[in-house]
């Protein structure tokens, strides 16, 4: 896989971005790995803004980008605001940088998200971020940022089912694996203890 540093600098780009569009109430509804392009010196450049739009109060209730990063609330046809929508296939495109492969084969496996820590994309998100001679820590770098359990536990806020669950951009941009130090992350930062459900800073 990618060097750890590599990811974290790809990861924090893609939210940075989706942070800025947000930001100025503009959604993406299409993240994927394919609309990430990497420029020289490692730039990362967000690409198709052919879906884009911008946020509405009242949402959309028709889809426009890719079924392997739809969000559940998508798949069931209900309607969508667009920023959770966009933090869900930032979650996706997050995972695959980090496994090597989209999480879920199906839309029935992605309406069920991450909830059950026995399935398949559960388990390989924790064999690749906590299963190193350090752990959770592996990967920290001089900040504190970096930690692959840091990382796993962003992916997971990103693939929460509920919506309303998932952080924001600008909360995502404010994570310790993003940005180190104090942000929010995984606790404690051992394989063998249970994962806690760290909260976004407010």
């Amino acid at each position: 896989g990618l060097p750890g540093p590599l990811i974290r600098s790809y990861v924090g780009q893609i939210a940075d971005a989706l942070a800025f569009l947000h930001a100025r109430g503009i959604c993406h509804r299409d993240i994927k790995d394919e609309n990430v392009v990497l420029g020289e010196h490692g730039r990362c450049w967000l690409i198709d803004f052919g879906s884009s739009g911008v946020i509405r109060k009242n949402g959309w209730d028709s889809f426009s980008g890719t079924l392997d990063y739809a969000a559940p609330e998508i798949l069931h046809g209900a309607r969508y605001t667009g920023p959770p929508q966009d933090v869900w296939a930032f979650g996706i495109v997050a995972y695959v940088l980090l496994v090597g492969e989209c999480p879920f084969a199906s839309s029935a496996e992605s309406k069920q998200g991450l909830e059950d820590p026995d399935s398949k994309p559960a388990l390989a998100l924790r064999a690749r971020c906590g299963g190193g001679p350090a752990g959770f820590d592996e990967g920290m770098e001089r900040d504190g940022g970096g930690r692959l359990g840091d990382a796993m536990e962003l992916v997971r806020r990103c693939l929460e089912v509920d919506p309303t669950a998932r952080p924001t951009m600008e909360e995502i941009i404010a994570c310790r694996y993003l940005n180190g130090g104090n942000g929010w992350g995984i606790e404690p930062a051992t394989p063998d203890e249970d994962m806690s459900q760290a909260a976004p800073a407010s």
